[in-house]
């Protein structure tokens, strides 16, 4: 703008250079507005850019900040969480490696739980929350059914073991009927030897 206010001065017969006589005040004052102009554009644009830097930079530490993690309603096993699924509140029992993940709405359920396995674990020990619920009601309703002849678990497993070791052995061998129908072809085939050898003489 600068540059064609001064275009225009000369086409007017003045010399913005010289300072002569066709350079008026209100050229300028044209120039001094024009750069006016330009110069708080500048600071404008200038101060935008470091608007969106800063948005920028927050945006970004958000997200690429791990988030701070919430301490748990109860430290020791099993751990008790709050968490957020789909925006509502939740309280995680975790139970892991002995046991599953149990989701609560009140806080004091999941408190009431946590301590059930905790105090399970003190009774019964580790290994014993290792042994899976379902082969540990199996093995009682087992034993239920062995009390009345005063049989253990083990001693019928070491039965039934016995018991499906000779129904293997009788599957591998040969049946009776089969074994028979062997011995008459080989007496047919002997017989028929002999027969063979006597025609001959």
């Amino acid at each position: 703008m600068v540059e064609q206010l001064f275009r225009k001065q000369q086409v007017m017969g003045s010399n913005p250079i010289t300072g002569s006589s066709g350079f008026t005040l209100e050229f300028g004052s044209q120039i001094r507005v024009q750069l006016e102009v330009g110069a708080s554009r500048l600071v404008w644009h200038f101060w935008a850019i470091l608007l969106d830097f800063g948005q920028f930079l927050a945006t970004f530490w958000q997200h690429d900040m791990p988030a701070k993690r919430k301490k748990p309603l109860r430290n020791e096993w099993p751990k008790v969480h709050k968490v957020s699924i789909r925006d509502q509140v939740r309280f995680k029992v975790d139970g892991r490696p002995q046991k599953e993940r149990l989701f609560f709405r009140d806080k004091n359920d999941a408190l009431v739980q946590a301590d059930v396995w905790a105090l399970e674990r003190q009774n019964q020990g580790i290994e014993a929350l290792d042994f899976p619920t379902a082969l540990r009601v199996e093995a009682i309703d087992a034993a239920g059914l062995l009390k009345p002849f005063g049989k253990s678990l083990l001693g019928a497993a070491h039965f039934y073991v016995a018991h499906l070791q000779l129904e293997q052995r009788r599957k591998s061998s040969l049946s009776v009927a089969h074994c028979i129908a062997q011995w008459l072809t080989i007496k047919r085939t002997e017989a028929q030897r002999q027969y063979n050898c006597s025609a001959n003489y």
